[in-house]
């Protein structure tokens, strides 16, 4: 899957085979800065043919991200559970219009937290199941 082997090349394309692989419309590379903030370092949405880099996402209003990040633990956002975390991550990422849920997947190395996936489908009702990927 991965295919540019340049440290460049490769947070793009571990976004790109989550997206695939989850069939998800969105999906997100994420890392965490501090305590309070995470960076999306490469986001790519596939229904718009887009890509964005260097967003930022406040904890506090990602609970379940943070919960994610702290247990080293799947987790997912679902339109029933998790509405305004879901608001919110969708608005960062330009959308209006939200109605899907989100997943976060933990990337370890050494048993260390070295990023995460956040995978969406943001306009549709499907749950995105729960896979067994394992980190880095």
């Amino acid at each position: 899957m991965i295919e540019d082997t340049h440290p460049s090349a490769v947070p793009g394309q571990v976004v790109r085979a989550a997206l695939e692989m989850l069939r998800a419309d969105i999906g997100a590379l994420i890392r965490v800065q501090d305590a309070n903030y995470a960076d999306l370092v490469v986001v790519m949405d596939r229904a718009r043919k887009k890509s964005e880099q260097g967003l930022a996402v406040s904890l506090a209003a990602q609970p379940t991200l943070k919960n994610a990040i702290e247990r080293l633990q799947q987790r997912p956002l679902f339109p029933d559970r998790n509405q305004a975390e879901l608001d919110d991550l969708y608005t960062r990422l330009g959308l209006d219009q939200t109605s899907g849920s989100a997943y976060f997947q933990p990337l370890t190395r050494e048993g260390e937290l070295a990023g995460r996936v956040d995978g969406g489908v943001p306009v549709c009702r499907p749950r995105i199941e729960r896979v067994g990927v394992r980190g880095a």
